[in-house]
């Protein structure tokens, strides 16, 4: 079966693919802070995925490092 991150990668580019659909211009993915390696995975697929035109943590009153707003083109 497939690992726990790519089920995670598959479930973020569905959520990518419905947000530009529906119009958004940003969202937030809100990923918690644990040991990162959830984070690192997310941070690795945006900077592959061409419809990002870029990503940032969430201010420290909206979560910091564990949530990433992410910017579509």
């Amino acid at each position: 079966g497939l690992g726990k991150m790519t089920k995670n990668v598959k479930l973020l580019s569905l959520i990518g693919i419905a947000a530009v659909l529906a119009g958004y211009n940003s969202v937030t993915i809100i990923h918690g802070k644990g040991t990162g390696a959830l984070r690192t995975g997310i941070i690795n697929y945006l900077k592959q995925n061409k419809a990002v035109k870029n990503f940032e943590f969430a201010s420290p009153n909206n979560g910091g490092n564990g949530a990433t707003v992410v910017y579509f083109k």
